[in-house]
């Protein structure tokens, strides 16, 4: 019978790093050699200097000295199909990143989307899960294979749903093997803090992308704010993307109720803010038109039912005072109202639907106008071209 293949998914944040420490420093405790286990780590290309600046401090050298192979995979396009491997190496020259040409805020800009914390993390499925799920099937076809995944004993949770492979494609799903070692030692999020601490003599920082609408939630939003004070342009960057999500979707800011803008001004980061402005100032905008379609009809079973369809499309590009102009105009031969939202966000609104009506069935509409930066691609959805002609289009 083959041996199975022992892989980690390391994250670089703390419960991954306080696994892969352990590893190389407690022989008892590993599930293979080191030579044997292969680290694998997905670069989304959006990460906080200082969780870099940990991993090329502490575990680069600790795995370099230890012969352990370490494979950086980076997506190359919005595709599944677009991946590449970055360095697959037992002297690891770098930690990349950049990723692999293509980041999860390239992907944000060009559908003007932030992620969101409601429903599966698409983004992590799309920006890790997929392309290493891929590098399994191409490295070791028909292989078995032990996969170690960083989930603590506060995310059982989370390890039942992983186990289950949901996210994995077949062939993962008939070969791999999961393992949670922080589970089945017991090991909770403080343990594996207060564990990387004492050894490396310094906090390990959470592992997000700089614009995580999970790292800003509950008491993690302290945390996040403080890592904006220290990298402003970080925080500037994630006010851009939210102000393209919310010229397209005034409903949502990037922490469900509240948005980075007024987060980032009750911080009184006024670096960020000075930093942002300015890169609106600079940019070249577009006129974009914004026709959404909601649909709440019973299936054959008499179950009610929830769709919702998206078109956008670019009107016209060029400064912002030209579109400004060019949106007003339109406005009125459009007879739609113009409005300034959140981030001083300039639309001319046809219909918007009423979120505060909830027994409702047939069809809803938004529909406007709307004063954003370039790059967001136009987008219509198979849904939207069914069931648009069923509401007037206003």
């Amino acid at each position: 019978m083959t041996k199975p293949v022992t892989l980690l998914n390391l994250g670089m944040g703390v419960d991954s790093a306080a696994i892969l420490t352990r590893f190389i420093r407690e022989p008892a405790i590993r599930p293979c050699t080191l030579e044997e286990l292969a680290v694998v780590t997905s670069q989304v290309g959006n990460e906080f200097p200082d969780t870099i600046r940990l991993m090329e401090k502490h575990l680069v050298p600790a795995m370099n000295a230890n012969n352990v192979r370490w494979v950086q995979i980076g997506k190359t396009g919005p595709s599944v199909k677009e991946w590449k491997v970055l360095e697959d190496s037992r002297c690891t020259s770098c930690v990349h990143k950049d990723g692999g040409g293509f980041t999860l805020a390239d992907e944000n800009r060009n559908n003007g989307v932030t992620p969101q914390t409601g429903g599966t993390r698409k983004c992590s499925i799309h920006f890790k899960g997929e392309p290493i799920d891929r590098w399994i099937v191409e490295t070791f076809p028909k292989t078995p294979f032990v996969q170690i995944m960083g989930f603590n004993d506060e995310e059982h949770g989370r390890a039942a749903r992983d186990s289950k492979g949901g996210d994995n494609n077949r062939h993962v799903r008939n070969y791999r093997t999961p393992s949670y070692p922080l589970i089945e030692w017991g090991w909770d999020r403080k343990t594996c803090e207060d564990y990387l601490e004492d050894f490396y003599g310094e906090p390990w920082a959470k592992s997000c992308c700089y614009f995580c609408p999970y790292a800003g939630q509950g008491v993690e939003r302290r945390n996040l704010e403080d890592r904006w004070a220290a990298y402003p342009e970080l925080a500037a960057n994630t006010l851009c993307l939210e102000h393209l999500t919310m010229a397209f979707n005034h409903r949502q800011p990037l922490f469900k109720s509240v948005s980075a803008l007024k987060t980032v001004e009750r911080h009184g980061n006024d670096e960020a803010l000075r930093l942002y402005w300015a890169e609106m100032a600079k940019t070249e905008w577009a006129v974009y038109r914004l026709r959404r379609v909601y649909r709440k009809a019973e299936n054959k079973n008499g179950k009610l039912i929830s769709m919702n369809g998206r078109a956008l499309e670019q009107v016209a590009t060029g400064d912002r005072d030209d579109m400004a102009d060019l949106l007003e105009s339109m406005a009125y031969n459009e007879n739609a109202k113009v409005e300034t939202i959140e981030h001083g966000i300039i639309r001319a609104v046809h219909a918007v639907k009423d979120d505060k009506e909830k027994d409702w069935t047939g069809y809803r509409t938004d529909h406007w106008l709307v004063l954003a930066p370039v790059g967001v691609q136009d987008k219509i959805a198979p849904f939207f071209k069914k069931h648009w002609e069923h509401v007037d289009g206003r």
